[in-house]
């Protein structure tokens, strides 16, 4: 496990990144307080990524009960003679 600082870790992040790649735990301080925990991520810690946004599904369109050509419908539809 590496102790660092938030700063110390800002100026050698793409190294530290690659340890924690290679199994490291890293422990980000601020001012000697641990505040965060950075973990290699493993098939048994999966990352969980909530939804950007809820989803509701669109209301169903309405079928329509007309049988004939569809330029007919689009001329009634449009008001057109």
């Amino acid at each position: 496990m590496i102790d660092l600082s938030v700063s110390q870790f800002k100026t050698t992040m793409a190294r530290r990144l690659r340890d924690v790649q290679s199994g490291e735990r890293i422990v980000l301080t601020d001012h000697k307080r641990p505040i965060a925990v950075i973990v290699p991520v493993s098939g048994d810690n999966p990352v969980e990524r909530p939804p950007r946004h809820a989803f509701d599904p669109p209301e169903p369109a309405a079928v329509s009960s007309f049988r004939g050509p569809v330029t007919e419908l689009l001329t009634e539809e449009r008001g057109e003679s």
